[in-house]
């Protein structure tokens, strides 16, 4: 009995899990700490992923801006020779949506200034 309940809690996670996908108006934050919610139950149950397992569910579960970014961290950590935990690939994560933040108010204020140019010179 036991280990039909500690299968069915091992689907329903790893379905979970397969199912995340990161959608831009959440917090990535909120994102990858449910991943890694799930990721440890899956340890508790006994069943635990590897790092390259969970590696591989995030990167599926971003959206393709995320790809070029994590192409950098594969080559850098191959061509180092290093691994890159978990929790380094999350603060990596969360610098870059950072990034991405700034970048996105950077592009709204350029275009702000630039539609508020325009319509100074029409008048």
């Amino acid at each position: 009995m036991h280990d039909v309940l500690s299968s069915m809690i091992y689907n329903d996670v790893l379905t979970k899990l397969t199912e995340m996908c990161y959608i831009n108006d959440i917090k990535i934050h909120v994102h990858l700490y449910t991943m890694k919610e799930l990721w440890e139950q899956l340890a508790e149950i006994g069943k635990p992923l590897s790092d390259d397992q969970f590696w591989a569910y995030i990167h599926a579960s971003l959206t393709p801006d995320y790809w070029p970014f994590f192409t950098s961290l594969f080559i850098s950590a191959y061509s180092t020779g290093k691994l890159i935990s978990i929790e380094d690939l999350i603060i990596h994560i969360y610098q870059e949506a950072d990034v991405k933040a700034i970048n996105k108010n950077a592009n709204i204020t350029c275009e702000n200034a630039a539609t508020n140019s325009c319509s100074f010179a029409l008048i």
